[in-house]
């Protein structure tokens, strides 16, 4: 979408439309991948978020433009009002701009990164400039991986939540939501792990109980039907 022709300027209290020259090129884009956040809201920021001559609820009508998949899902329920506007900022940053977030996501992508199989300068240069991308973003996030600002568990943690089924990840990460630093507690996630163990065998265990009494009821309920029809055969049989 292209901006720049007609916006909306706060004047004595109210909301004025009057006509304002935007830049004319098109709105910065974020789909909901964390590690583009930071660089899609800079870019917003600066061309509409700063701007003086813009109403906030013009401003949460740009931002609605530029969002699109999980990012837009984020702040769907939120209708294009003023006051919207700064709760809207608050969902994004809180959900894609979380600086442990940002790092998990980093750490991920390393272990993610395919291997370089053929020897080739076009090859190893992908496999230096994608290694070289996130290791970089570490550090200048404060996790330099040639000091001790980012730990084993750290490291190793993201290696882990990769082996989890999803359901049991999503869990995970509602368990460290409200503190960032249980995410690297290593202690924490192997409790958190064996709890999900007993819950998976005590949920399989209350299925059994069920299954096996079901059973018996069906094989009750078909010997009390069989001699009831044996009974009533009798019945006829005999004089």
């Amino acid at each position: 979408m292209t901006y720049g022709k007609k916006a909306e300027i706060v004047k004595n209290g109210s909301d004025v439309n009057v006509s304002v020259r935007l830049p004319r090129h098109e709105l910065p884009k974020f789909h909901g991948d964390v590690l583009e956040f930071t660089t899609f809201w800079e870019q917003f920021e600066d061309c509409i978020h700063t701007r003086r001559d813009i109403s906030d609820s013009a401003k949460f009508s740009y931002l609605r433009s530029s969002l699109s998949g999980s990012a837009l899902a984020a702040i769907n329920g939120l209708s294009l009002t003023a006051a919207n506007y700064p709760a809207a900022i608050a969902i994004l940053k809180n959900r894609f701009g979380r600086k442990d977030v940002v790092i998990q996501s980093h750490i991920r992508k390393l272990f993610e990164v395919e291997p370089c199989v053929k020897t080739s300068a076009e090859n190893l240069q992908i496999l230096h400039d994608e290694l070289n991308l996130h290791v970089r973003a570490l550090g200048a996030l404060g996790k330099d991986l040639n000091s001790s600002r980012i730990t084993a568990a750290e490291i190793l943690m993201e290696l882990f939540k990769l082996k989890l089924p999803i359901a049991i990840r999503k869990k995970w990460e509602e368990e460290i939501f409200t503190d960032e630093a249980k995410g690297s507690d290593l202690d924490l996630f192997f409790s958190f792990l064996l709890k999900q163990v007993r819950i998976e065998q005590s949920v399989v265990k209350t299925q059994t109980l069920g299954q096996l009494r079901l059973t018996k009821s069906m094989k009750t309920t078909a010997t009390a039907e069989r001699v009831t029809t044996t009974t009533a055969l009798k019945a006829k049989i005999e004089p």
